[in-house]
């Protein structure tokens, strides 16, 4: 949901028109850049959480992202459909993902302090996921992406 997201995102904001193969690779891009950040983010939490905290934390820590990855997938794709087939406003679908990625980050704030903060590295966990795996990807998705679709914008 998130790459169709951008790619209409991109789209819209762009004055080109493409033909059919740049438009595909483009969708294609979007979707391959969320999907590896995802899997990514998602191992690197596990190594970090197994690392640092005991099996039967990280397993409810990892069911408890995985739910809210599942949930935040679900509320995105109505937004997705209705921006590609009744193109709603821009702002509008920017807001609604924002609010939507907020609320999904408050979710995981309160499943890690749930998991984690039995112990004294509980603060520390906070910090670095929050930190390091939660706000960095997201600047990293957008660099990559922003820079994939003006690469295939200039073919």
């Amino acid at each position: 949901a998130m790459g169709i997201l951008m790619f209409n995102h991109f789209q819209s904001s762009s004055m080109h028109n493409y033909e059919r193969g740049s438009v595909l690779a483009l969708l294609g891009i979007n979707i391959a850049v969320c999907y590896i950040l995802l899997l990514v983010k998602f191992f690197v939490c596990d190594g970090v959480n197994r690392t640092l905290f005991a099996t039967e934390q990280c397993r409810v820590w990892r069911e408890g992202l995985l739910f809210v990855i599942n949930c935040a997938g679900l509320l995105l794709m109505p937004i997705a459909l209705l921006s590609i087939y009744s193109q709603i406003n821009v702002n509008t679908q920017l807001y609604s993902v924002i609010l939507i990625g907020l609320i999904s980050e408050i979710v995981l704030f309160y499943k890690t302090f749930r998991a984690f903060f039995d112990n004294g590295l509980g603060y520390l966990h906070l910090i670095l996921y929050f930190c390091a795996l939660e706000i960095i990807p997201y600047f990293i998705l957008w660099s990559i992406s922003t820079y994939a679709n003006q690469i295939i914008i200039d073919l």
